[in-house]
């Protein structure tokens, strides 16, 4: 009986149990159904929201395009001046060190030039002496042209009262015409004598000699003026033909001191540019130099240059002047040490062995940490163009419609740069 009753009690448990569970587990499935369900939607709502903001950026979002050649390097624009003796001579002293900055009109190489000095020393005494010449023969012609003057007013005032005289014994020979005509009327009419009408005949013939010897006198006396005046202009004439001749003198002997004294500047031989003594020749002091001799070379420091080659299909028309780029060099990891920014400032015109070549200058803020050298090589990237993923997508498949075949291999490719983070995507 007792087992009975212990068989009953476990059989109960076991029902109960088993009922306790089944409503358990029911609870769960309508628990995880209902959770499922709200994952769902979570998940769809997310993807909703993760695709309309990748169709804002790919609609909208502005990202950069750029032409990037491989070909690109650091250009120093450096020139080479050559130092050549403008004249010969004997070296007295020598400011001159291989490696060593010079400026501009720096002094150099001195000659010696105490045969120059000595030469415009004796051009000078000559040139005092014609001086002081220059200077008698001026007075002498001022001296001259006062005394023609004076001469000339003399002549003058002498050929006026001549004339004077002579227009007064006219009016005189006139009147005495004029009287020996009455005479002549009343000798007919018996009231004159014959010795009076004699007399007045013989008085108006002396009158008239008169007349004559004074105009003659005045003849005289303006062509003494004309010939006296051209003696003085004869003279005149030569003392400035002299004055002239000593003022040519006077110009060949500063001309001799100027060309002289360039000569002793020469004896200075200065530095033609600012730069770097190169290639200097073994020049001692006391060693004697040839005219023309080349003495050694002056490196100048140009401006930094970007020189990049692009191919044409991809660089004419898109690559311009004033476009921003960047430099990377290869030397120097862009990650590490960061970029060169730059500008475009010339692009060729001409494709040369099937390449467009373009100048680059170099931005305002470089990195100190990049130390700038000619012939440092690395790649530049030209931006030529701001558009959105869609349209860029559009121009490519356009560009595949149109070229089925693809060129693999070019130096120069585009990439696209994101705004926002700042990564290329090539």
């Amino acid at each position: 009986m007792r087992i009975g009753r212990g068989t009953k009690s476990v059989d109960y448990l076991t029902r109960q149990g088993e009922t306790a569970m089944s409503r358990f587990f029911s609870r769960s499935l309508r628990a995880l159904g209902a959770d499922s369900y709200r994952w769902s939607v979570v998940c769809l709502l997310l993807a909703a929201v993760i695709f309309l903001l990748w169709a804002i950026w790919f609609f909208g979002a502005k990202v950069t395009l750029y032409e990037v050649s491989e070909e690109a390097k650091l250009e120093l624009e450096r020139a080479a001046y050559a130092l050549d003796a403008p004249i010969g001579g004997r070296i007295v002293a020598n400011h001159m060190t291989l490696g060593r900055m010079v400026q501009a009109g720096e002094v150099l190489i001195e000659l010696d030039t105490a045969t120059e000095r000595l030469m415009i020393d004796e051009e000078r005494c000559g040139l005092d002496a014609l001086s002081r010449q220059l200077e008698a023969l001026s007075a002498e012609l001022k001296a001259q042209r006062q005394a023609h003057s004076e001469h000339q007013q003399m002549m003058r005032k002498a050929i006026d009262e001549a004339r004077a005289r002579q227009r007064e014994a006219e009016v005189d020979l006139l009147l005495m015409e004029d009287e020996l005509e009455r005479m002549i009327a009343l000798r007919n009419k018996g009231m004159v004598s014959e010795v009076d009408l004699l007399q007045a005949k013989a008085e108006m013939q002396k009158r008239r000699q008169a007349v004559a010897a004074l105009e003659f006198r005045t003849h005289q006396l303006e062509w003494e003026e004309k010939n006296r005046k051209s003696e003085s202009q004869v003279q005149i004439e030569q003392i400035k033909r002299q004055i002239a001749m000593i003022k040519g003198e006077i110009a060949a002997k500063n001309l001799a001191i100027e060309r002289i004294r360039r000569r002793i500047g020469q004896g200075f031989i200065r530095a033609p540019v600012s730069g770097q003594i190169d290639g200097l020749k073994d020049l001692r002091i006391g060693s004697v130099i040839r005219e023309g001799e080349r003495l050694g070379t002056i490196l100048t420091r140009g401006r930094l240059t970007i020189t990049a080659e692009f191919s044409p299909s991809e660089a004419v028309g898109r690559i311009r002047p004033g476009q921003t780029a960047r430099l990377r060099l290869d030397s120097f990891p862009w990650t590490q040490y960061g970029t060169i920014p730059a500008r475009v400032a010339r692009v060729a015109s001409e494709i040369r062995d099937g390449r467009v070549r373009a100048e680059l200058v170099p931005g305002p803020n470089l990195p100190s940490s990049i130390p700038l050298r000619h012939g440092l090589s690395g790649a530049v990237e030209v931006e030529v163009d701001r558009t959105t993923p869609a349209e860029l997508l559009l121009r490519l498949a356009g560009k595949l419609l149109a070229r089925p075949s693809t060129i693999v291999g070019s130096p120069a490719r585009s990439v696209i740069s994101a705004q926002a983070g700042g990564q290329d995507v090539h």
